[in-house]
């Protein structure tokens, strides 16, 4: 009697479960997120869009900081007109 009550609880809890719960295969997506991923990785400078509004195409959404690209190119720079003055020094003295 024991085994055969606890069976049947067991079916009654499973059943009642699956059917106050029921599945469905027909849902309707309302909202799309797609993932935002930049080129390279940074602190994110400015926000442009605020809320939650529609984006279009090609709209600006945030600027990255810059910075450490900046120095980078700016000690690039330097170490050209560097070479340059090497090169002209090198020349006068040939």
């Amino acid at each position: 009697m024991g085994i055969t009550g606890c069976l049947i609880l067991t079916v009654a809890l499973i059943t009642t479960i699956f059917y106050n719960h029921p599945s469905t295969r027909n849902a309707t997506l309302y909202y799309r997120t797609v993932p935002i991923v930049p080129d390279i990785n940074g602190r994110v400078a400015e926000v442009y869009i605020a809320g939650a509004g529609q984006i279009n195409k090609g709209e600006p959404i945030f600027r990255l900081d810059s910075s450490k690209q900046e120095a980078a190119a700016e000690t690039a720079r330097r170490k050209i007109a560097e070479t340059v003055a090497e090169m002209e020094v090198a020349q006068a003295d040939v």
